[in-house]
């Protein structure tokens, strides 16, 4: 009988604390505000060089020990992208956008398979800014601008080899997909 009490109270309580969330009210703001929009669409873009159109970059051959430990970086090699822009543009850049071969924790390219052959094991693709600071693919505010002159800019950057363990051997391929933005 005493169990049965209890149950009702306890019933009890739960219906009237709901009744009483029921009945409150949500806060309502006393304005409301706008977010407003802007932005160009140029009839003419900066145009990539025929020579860059599908580029590929060969890194340095490596042994899997220069990538024992994650977080390390090995076989950086420079590469440059030159686009043509319109005299009135005065900076340039390309975004590395993010795919589904971004890794989302590092933001470096993840390794694809090429011929159906899978790659070397932990081990990502981190592009760098010339002076070595990391880009994060998909970040536009990781990615630098460069001076455009006399219609043409040349975007320099460095792609190297990075551990996310301890790396084993294996072939390495990887894709960025970028657009070209101008200010």
């Amino acid at each position: 009988m005493n169990t049965m009490k209890v149950k009702t109270l306890h019933t009890t309580l739960g219906l009237l604390g709901l009744s009483t969330l029921l009945l409150c009210e949500p806060a309502v703001a006393q304005s409301s505000s706008t977010v407003q929009f802007k932005g160009m669409v140029n009839e003419v873009t900066c145009r990539i060089d025929t020579g860059d159109v599908d580029k590929t970059v060969n890194l340095p051959v490596i042994s899997a020990n220069a990538l024992r430990v994650a977080g390390t970086t090995a076989g950086s090699t420079p590469f440059s992208i030159v686009v043509h822009c319109p005299v009135e543009a005065l900076q340039a850049r390309a975004y590395f956008e993010n795919t589904d071969y971004t890794d989302p924790d590092t933001g470096n390219l993840k390794l694809q398979l090429k011929d159906g052959q899978p790659g070397a094991d932990k081990v990502q693709l981190r592009l760098l800014r010339v002076d070595g600071t990391p880009i994060v693919v998909g970040n536009l505010l990781s990615m630098p601008f460069f001076p455009v002159e006399a219609g043409e800019a040349k975007l320099e950057y460095q792609a190297a080899y990075y551990a996310i363990g301890e790396a084993s051997a294996g072939p390495v391929y990887a894709t960025a997909t970028y657009t070209i933005d101008m200010l």
